[in-house]
């Protein structure tokens, strides 16, 4: 089944906030075009994405707490 709209977007934003081309994004599933995107191509992105972000924060709060 293809990817859903809120899908599509919701790539896309994470692709914007985390300031990748939308193809490094899709490479993550093998993907070239995101009009392939299956439902769960995007379910795997979104959730590696999120899984990025969470280490991000985790490595940036650590810096601040260094004296």
């Amino acid at each position: 089944m293809p990817a859903t709209p809120p899908q599509v977007d919701l790539v896309n934003k994470l692709a914007d906030q985390h300031e990748m081309p939308i193809n490094e994004i899709l490479a993550i599933v093998g993907l070239r075009e995101i009009d392939e995107m299956t439902k769960s191509d995007a379910s795997d992105i979104i959730n590696e994405m999120k899984k990025r972000s969470r280490r991000g924060r985790s490595g940036r709060s650590r810096r601040k707490d260094r004296p």
